[in-house]
């Protein structure tokens, strides 16, 4: 095995080949060493591998993703375990096609080499009870995590199910209370956590990641009936883990403040510049460059200068 880089990058795709061209080619600029594997789910959008710098790694055969399902999660930790096959890099960060950096590398590398943490990643406790709470947030989260399924039946609470219902993840909120504790991974030792998805890892907290996907299959199961568990199922596992001091801050920049729908942040645009520039953050999202792909050349050009 080489010796380790110090970061590497897994990016998730499905679309917008052209953008995640962009991305690679940023990244490899910026971080000359660093392995970058690419999760393209090919059976949703075709693209031409040779048009992408020769040290992208694509997954291949790519495995079919789904919006917010277990299928997306194995992906991530797939590309995961490729990308330290060969070389295990010191911090390890996932991006979607949809992200770009907001920092230079010098300022990236000096934070994480800097900081006592195993890893950034946003986790938020959810209450192993049924919920009381003033935060509606929670209450939701609750729902999603741990209400019973019934198989073959299908709900339409409008209020927390904006889009299509699927058979295999109905909410049933009335058979929480008949029956509390039913095939629930969770307890007062093992709790319930959840966060955006992406986040930036070391390679201690990986190694912890890779360790507990192999060896526990209830976990596993239980998320696979679930939805948006690509919001809970890692967080979950390294949350729970007592050797490693884990930051509340997965280092992205999002707006879902100004976003018009609750289902994916604010694009990001030249107006929001400013804020970029003054976060903390590594990199942010997200971007399109059909609706405005400005705010891209002048982050080159920004961090080019810094």
């Amino acid at each position: 095995m080489e010796s380790p880089a110090e970061i590497g990058f897994v990016i998730m795709t499905h679309n917008r080949v052209e953008q995640l061209n962009r991305l690679c080619k940023r990244l490899t600029k910026m971080f000359p060493k660093a392995p970058v594997v690419v999760h393209h789910d090919f059976s949703q959008t075709s693209l031409d591998k040779s048009l992408f710098p020769p040290n992208i790694h694509f997954i291949e055969p790519s495995l079919p993703t789904s919006w917010g399902g277990m299928d997306s999660v194995e992906a991530i930790i797939h590309s995961i375990e490729v990308l330290h096959r060969e070389t295990a890099p010191h911090w390890t960060c996932l991006l979607s096609g949809s992200c770009y950096p907001i920092k230079n590398a010098e300022q990236i590398l000096t934070d994480l080499r800097s900081n006592q943490f195993d890893g950034h990643i946003g986790h938020l406790k959810i209450p192993h009870s049924p919920p009381n709470f003033d935060d509606p947030k929670l209450k939701v989260y609750y729902l999603r995590y741990f209400s019973v399924i019934l198989w073959g039946l299908t709900v339409a609470n409008k209020r927390l199910c904006r889009r299509r219902y699927r058979l295999a993840d109905t909410w049933v909120r009335p058979l929480n209370t008949i029956f509390p504790k039913i095939h629930r991974p969770f307890s007062k030792s093992f709790h319930c956590y959840w966060g955006e998805t992406w986040f930036s890892l070391s390679s201690k907290a990986v190694r912890r990641l890779l360790d507990f996907h192999q060896n526990d299959s209830a976990l596993k199961h239980y998320y696979r009936l679930r939805r948006n568990v690509d919001e809970s199922y890692i967080h979950t596992i390294l949350a729970n883990s007592p050797d490693l001091n884990l930051s509340n801050d997965c280092l992205r920049y999002t707006d879902w403040k100004n976003s018009p729908t609750t289902q994916h942040p604010k694009i990001l645009d030249m107006g929001d510049l400013p804020k970029l520039l003054k976060s903390s953050a590594h990199f942010a999202r997200k971007f399109d460059m059909k609706t405005d792909s400005q705010i891209l050349d002048e982050l080159d050009v920004r961090i080019s200068e810094t």
